[in-house]
């Protein structure tokens, strides 16, 4: 029996601002390097780090931009994070409500920080269903202990996970005895349960 259900956030609950962001990183006078590759820069820090330290992240920022970042950078990296374009919400209501008349908790785990994803979903409406939001600067995934902490007081086979990442959403947390579900609108060819609209998930209830 499901107790609790944990959502990944960006390109599964919302569609993030992030192809974006190369507008407002060119506003604070970045390198060339660090605006071509940011993403691989994040995906370097997240792999050599169980968390986000926000020293320790500003600093490491700094080496590859070649630019003095303090935390106002990183305030207002969260406020521009937070500037969804209009986004149609409806389908994830929708299981959300139906996952709340199944009386199961409902928890969002995210590899950004936590002030930042809950702010996402309080714009777009979203942040009244969940019992707790856990973001990176908590643990990063795929580290055991972020999962662990999703799933709260339950066991791992009561709980059910739902993310567009295979490995961190799906792979990982099933190898923990956590029930897995990839979200994608592609043919992924795999053995793990899939998806391509949220409101397949009533059938695991």
């Amino acid at each position: 029996m499901i107790k609790r259900v944990i959502f990944d956030i960006d390109y599964t609950l919302l569609k993030p601002n992030y192809d974006e962001e190369h507008t407002f990183f060119s506003k604070i006078n970045m390198n060339d390097y660090f605006l071509n590759h940011i993403g691989e820069v994040l995906d370097y820090y997240e792999k050599t780090h169980i968390h986000y330290e926000v020293n320790d992240f500003l600093k490491y920022l700094s080496h590859y931009s070649k630019t003095s970042l303090d935390e106002e950078f990183l305030k207002c990296w969260f406020q521009f994070n937070t500037e969804l374009k209009e986004q149609d919400v409806s389908e994830a209501v929708e299981i959300l409500e139906y996952l709340r008349q199944q009386k199961v908790e409902i928890v969002a785990l995210s590899n950004w920080f936590t002030t930042a994803q809950r702010k996402k979903l309080e714009k777009v409406g979203l942040i009244q269903y969940f019992d707790e939001v856990y973001g990176g600067d908590i643990y990063l995934k795929p580290y055991i202990e972020s999962y662990l902490t999703a799933i709260g007081y339950c066991a791992p086979n009561e709980c059910l996970m739902i993310g567009d990442n295979l490995q961190v959403d799906v792979i990982a947390p099933s190898n923990l005895g956590i029930h897995g579900i990839h979200y994608t609108q592609s043919e992924s060819n795999h053995e793990y349960p899939k998806i391509k609209k949220l409101t397949e998930i009533k059938k695991y209830f």
